[in-house]
């Protein structure tokens, strides 16, 4: 957890400088939406309540940096197991739409109230019922967020208390130019 803290602390400081650059790459998100649940999968217990749903049909193609997308995903599905502590279903989805995809994270946890939604994407800045539930320093979504938009995308939720939280991620499949 220590490292996963100074790995986000560095990228705050990056994306607050202007430094951080993304290495695009032809990729496909479905693979990487596929590779982040295994993970995940295979770091839950046995017993445990939470399960994967994934609907992410391959190969969804476009120019992305894979490992910041990895990271994305990461950070959404890792809230979503957090903020779902008696279990549930978590629905993981990658489709292509337009001239873009969407990746969408559904949880059945405790949800977000609606005066906290916008902030959870600031820095250091955590929901009421976050500080209780699990520990972190409120980086996660706020670097998520800015790797999103230099892909030329948008990271948005939708919540309400005790009726879970969806995370929608819209990403152009080439980004357009002078986005970095």
């Amino acid at each position: 957890r220590f490292e996963v803290l100074v790995d986000e602390l560095v990228d705050v400081s990056r994306i607050q400088s202007g430094r951080i650059r993304l290495r695009r790459e032809a990729c496909d998100v479905s693979q990487i939406v596929i590779q982040v649940v295994e993970r995940f999968q295979e770091e839950l217990e046995e017993g445990t309540a939470h399960r994967f749903v994934v609907d992410a049909p391959l190969p969804i193609r476009g120019r992305w940096d894979a490992a910041r997308l990895d990271q994305v995903i990461t950070n959404i599905i890792a809230n979503a197991l957090n903020y779902s502590p008696h279990g549930g279903m978590i629905r993981v989805s990658a489709h292509s739409q337009g001239d873009g995809v969407e990746v969408v994270v559904r949880d059945e946890g405790v949800g977000i109230p609606a005066d906290e939604r916008a902030l959870i994407f600031q820095p250091f800045m955590r929901g009421s019922r976050a500080a209780e539930m699990t520990p972190g320093a409120g980086l996660g979504l706020f670097v998520s967020n800015e790797i999103v938009m230099r892909h030329g995308g948008t990271l948005s939720v939708e919540s309400e208390p005790s009726a879970g939280s969806v995370f929608k991620v819209l990403l152009p499949h080439y980004p357009p130019a002078g986005t970095d």
